[in-house]
């Protein structure tokens, strides 16, 4: 997961692709920079970092999957990668893009 500012600009610190191996990298991004976190006595800050654009989409990813059970965790991927915002064109530096899961929601409705 690469890191997003809130313009959903590839944030400085996020690491780019391709992979080793070709793949596309990042697969998908987030949020990542000026995020609001609380610190460890409880005050609301901000900060950056793909350490806060991971949790977000894992947060979000876990959510769709307890709304669609039925579905195995690489459909789960593909079906993020689907719903990016430039899943047709990914790049190297926000790979397929921002997922929208509202919309990975409403297309796996039965």
């Amino acid at each position: 997961v690469g890191s997003v500012n809130a313009k959903k600009k590839k944030s400085s610190f996020s690491s780019f692709g391709p992979a080793a191996d070709g793949r596309v990298k990042p697969d998908v991004v987030a949020m990542g920079s000026d995020c609001a976190v609380v610190n460890a006595h409880g005050d609301i800050r901000h900060a950056s970092g793909t350490s806060f654009a991971t949790p977000i989409l894992a947060g979000a990813t876990a959510c769709l999957w307890q709304a669609r059970p039925e579905l195995s965790c690489r459909e789960i991927m593909a079906l993020l990668r689907r719903v990016a915002h430039q899943h047709k064109k990914p790049n190297p530096e926000l790979g397929h893009g921002i997922p929208n899961l509202f919309k990975a929601y409403k297309i796996t409705r039965p």
